[in-house]
């Protein structure tokens, strides 16, 4: 099922908390973890982002963005993420 993509500019700061809270959640998830798919991961993640901010951005739109401004960063941002309470 093909996602719905907005037409927008920058994100917002909810949007890139809601990113990376579902992704630490997934991609950290004791029971799956790192034994996903790269597809089934994303579709976890987006599901995850979607009923956290709201939002109806795509499954690309979100991976895009974690590429982008995450690069090389993600024990940085689960570090930040635990510090401030954010994570779930």
């Amino acid at each position: 099922m093909a996602s719905f993509v907005k037409a927008r500019g920058s994100w917002t700061t909810l949007e890139d908390i809601a990113l990376c809270q579902s992704w630490v959640n997934i991609s950290h998830s004791p029971i799956t973890g790192n034994e996903m798919k790269f597809s089934h991961m994303w579709n976890k993640i987006h599901g995850e982002f979607c009923q956290r901010s709201g939002s109806i951005l795509s499954e690309m739109a979100l991976s895009s963005r974690w590429r982008v401004e995450r690069r090389g960063r993600e024990e940085e941002v689960v570090q930040e993420l635990r510090e401030r309470a954010l994570l779930a």
